[in-house]
């Protein structure tokens, strides 16, 4: 049934090269059956908890904190109910950013990496810990080993096709749900506009917690 279910199915996928894979593996799990999916997307969750449990202990918090987190309505609505592969990339980043904090520093530039590759939120990072490192080749490290794990995941694209020409499309014609959008929607009827200030304003915040030298935690 699942086909039939995808809105434009013309349009080339939105989805990154992890989130493909993953697509895949779900499907030869159970076919067009869900249950593969929420399998993996199960899997995340308890690679979430497991994170949580290690980062918490490191940092000295209280693990009874989890349960904040295990019991959120939301996280079961969006991610079990709705079926979101978004999923796998939080729990790639959660692992990410524990690892780095035992001072697995290569195996979390490779998780950062996978995660990139299933949403690219985890980009929003690399500024944060290139700052918070203090060894220029560490800098370095932490800027490139997960761009390159990001870049790797794309070659099998290359000679055929691209979720970015997709990614263009969306950005240039289509609406988002997020508050401010909204709020400028009602007085502004460009959508280019729209996004442009949206744009400049996620800049303006960005930058501001970039120069505040903010712990990275």
């Amino acid at each position: 049934l699942l086909p039939e279910k995808v809105t434009y199915p013309q349009i080339r996928t939105i989805y990154f090269p992890v989130s493909q894979f993953l697509f895949t593996l779900a499907y030869i799990i159970s076919g067009e059956n869900a249950i593969g999916l929420k399998i993996i997307l199960l899997l995340a969750e308890l690679l979430i908890l497991i994170s949580l449990n290690y980062l918490l202990k490191r940092l000295s918090i209280d693990l009874k904190y989890i349960l904040v987190y295990a019991v959120l309505p939301l996280v079961f609505f969006q991610f079990f109910i709705d079926a979101h592969v978004d999923l796998t990339g939080v729990a790639l980043m959660l692992a990410s950013i524990t690892l780095y904090f035992y001072d697995k520093k290569i195996f979390s530039y490779l998780l950062l990496g996978l995660s990139i590759s299933v949403k690219p939120t985890g980009l929003l990072l690399i500024p944060f810990l290139f700052q918070n490192e203090q060894k220029f080749i560490e800098k370095i490290k932490f800027v490139f080993i997960p761009i390159i794990v990001f870049i790797i995941t794309f070659l099998p694209y290359v000679f055929t096709a691209t979720p970015l020409d997709t990614i263009i499309n969306f950005t240039a014609k289509w609406t988002f749900n997020g508050m401010i959008f909204n709020i400028l929607n009602i007085f502004l009827s460009n959508n280019l506009s729209i996004r442009f200030l949206c744009g400049i304003l996620f800049l303006l915040v960005f930058i501001f917690l970039f120069i505040s030298i903010i712990e990275f935690l």
